[in-house]
């Protein structure tokens, strides 16, 4: 939930409003302002009331950076889209086959995505413990390498010592 404040502004002159309105989002202060411009359409004249033309309504945050602004002569055009579109009714029987054929092809997106997801997933599973056998693998060889050393070293060092010298020596 934020503030919004509905500012209106013609050339230099300005109406503040200091109070604002607590609004879930800026989709809602957008939708409502955008009633507030429909409401000043006067049918009758079919256009904006003339003192009200070049007035322009401005939807501003609590940090005062404008997110929404629309002119009151505007007001004119939502009130004949908004006519237009209540004269088009959609016949909820017809099935528009691009549609389907999009939606369709969309939940076969999804799926294959949900696919690629859980084979990451796996993959990513299957390389982490392939990692860790490896670790191992490589501290093992480390240990047996250390250890082959140091019997090559022992190895080495009674290799030195002849056998005849071996025979020889005296027993203590």
């Amino acid at each position: 939930m934020a503030r919004f404040f509905f500012h209106l502004r013609k050339g230099d002159e300005e109406l503040t409003d200091a109070e604002g309105v607590v609004l879930a989002d800026r989709a809602t202060a957008r939708e409502q302002a955008t009633r507030t411009i429909r409401d000043f359409f006067q049918p009758f004249l079919g256009q904006v009331d003339p003192e009200w033309q070049e007035w322009r309504l401005l939807v501003c945050d609590e940090n005062e950076r404008c997110v929404f602004a629309m002119d009151f002569a505007a007001g004119a055009v939502l009130h004949w889209c908004d006519r237009l579109l209540s004269t088009l009714q959609v016949n909820q029987q017809v099935i528009y086959l691009e549609v389907e054929r999009m939606r369709r092809g969309l939940f076969v997106a999804v799926g294959d995505l949900r696919h690629l997801r859980d084979l990451k997933a796996m993959l990513l599973d299957q390389n982490r413990n392939e990692r860790d056998d490896l670790r191992k693998q490589m501290m093992t060889s480390a240990g047996v390498r250390q250890r082959t050393g140091e019997v090559v070293a022992r190895s080495r060092q009674q290799s030195r010592v002849s056998p005849w010298e071996m025979q020889h020596v005296a027993p203590r």
